[in-house]
């Protein structure tokens, strides 16, 4: 896990006994404003801005806006439906029953795994610039409802994977939870944690 290190903290050098000056060191300021706002959760733009003030610190901590992570979810299941629906030559209406029924699931589980990882994050998260203005961090929303907000959404992934897909979706499925409930943890324990996300 990278942290955001201002100019005035000093880094010892352990190879030549020196202590260097972190001036140069990337800082929040050096972070373009639109990945500040997606991975600081401080989106306040687009449709979030018509929500009610007190709405918008649970869209912050699911950041379904901007939906790339949404998308990154959404388009290898898309994929996966678009290549069955040709090769078994599915009718135009079952794929875009699917297509929407992915879309739903990849929503759900998106918003599950942000709250979660911001869940287990947050005591970080506080001294960490990029991180600090995140709502739990911040104290917007407290940790017993991000942790009912974390089961709402997952039951919601849940339904969709149970109740609308073949019965065999959930074995295939099951195998991407581990890496998925571990990631947050990785980023303590290696330097690859995308890599585990990526799993």
């Amino acid at each position: 896990m990278t942290f955001d290190i201002h100019p005035n903290v000093s880094t010892h050098n352990m190879a030549d006994n020196k202590v260097v000056k972190a001036k140069h060191l990337p800082t929040k300021v050096d972070q373009p404003q639109d990945l500040a706002k997606q991975y600081g959760s401080i989106h306040t733009e687009a449709w979030v801005s018509y929500l009610p003030p007190s709405w918008i610190p649970y869209i912050q901590l699911a950041r379904p806006s901007p939906p790339a992570e949404v998308f990154l979810i959404y388009f290898p299941h898309l994929f996966g439906v678009i290549n069955s629906a040709v090769q078994q030559r599915s009718p135009a209406s079952e794929v875009m029953k699917m297509c929407v029924i992915m879309l739903g699931g990849s929503f759900f589980f998106s918003n599950a795994i942000h709250i979660c990882n911001d869940l287990v994050d947050a005591p970080i998260d506080t001294f960490v610039t990029r991180t600090s203005q995140r709502p739990i961090a911040r104290g917007a929303v407290s940790d017993f409802v991000a942790f009912i907000f974390a089961g709402t959404q997952t039951l919601g992934a849940a339904v969709v994977l149970v109740y609308f897909l073949p019965a065999q979706s959930v074995l295939y499925a099951a195998p991407n939870l581990t890496p998925t409930i571990y990631y947050p943890w990785s980023k303590r324990h290696t330097d690859f944690a995308r890599v585990v996300l990526g799993v």
